[in-house]
């Protein structure tokens, strides 16, 4: 595993540049052994799996990395258009209102700000709304975001599970 925590376009450029130093990188599913055998004098090479973070989900990771960034994995809160009902309905109108593609910070605001909002109108019929509001926020879930399913863990932080992106041909897959 070889994990390069940078922006996708400089990543896409060390990726190209690993196989002129000998790395041999994971483009398959099943790399064909004898192949990178002879590739490498009859020595087996250690294949390595490229990762990376948020900052490589960007659509032209694949075009700019090309051959070397294929089958490549890396980890965001915001899966963007991949993901659930909520979060390609969130990114279409975003993107209707500001022309731009929305972030995984715009996201998980609108997430919060949902958490909230359930929580207020929970809350409303209580006589004690600030109580009721604090319990509520304790307790609170969200089945469908933006960002997938979020809940308040014991600690008060959100809890969610991140979302594994493969680059895949010249686009970005969900992994399931």
């Amino acid at each position: 595993l070889l994990y390069l925590p940078d922006r996708y376009d400089r990543a896409a450029l060390v990726a190209a540049f690993l196989p002129y130093y000998g790395v041999e990188l994971r483009t398959t599913e099943f790399p064909d052994p004898e192949r990178l055998r002879r590739k490498h004098g009859g020595v087996m090479p250690q294949v390595v799996q490229l990762m990376g973070g948020s900052g490589w989900h960007h659509p032209s990771l694949a075009i700019r990395g090309g051959p070397a960034i294929q089958g490549a994995m890396f980890v965001d809160s915001f899966p963007g258009e991949l993901g659930g009902d909520v979060g390609i309905a969130f990114s279409a109108a975003f993107q209707a209102r500001t022309n731009r593609s929305p972030s995984a910070a715009a996201a998980e605001t609108y997430d919060a700000a949902a958490l909230i909002a359930k929580a207020r109108a929970e809350a409303a019929s209580s006589p004690d709304v600030r109580a009721a509001l604090r319990s509520a926020l304790v307790r609170g879930k969200l089945d469908d975001g933006a960002c997938g399913p979020v809940a308040m863990g014991l600690d008060g932080e959100i809890q969610r599970e991140a979302a594994v992106l493969e680059v895949v041909g010249e686009q970005l897959q969900l992994v399931q």
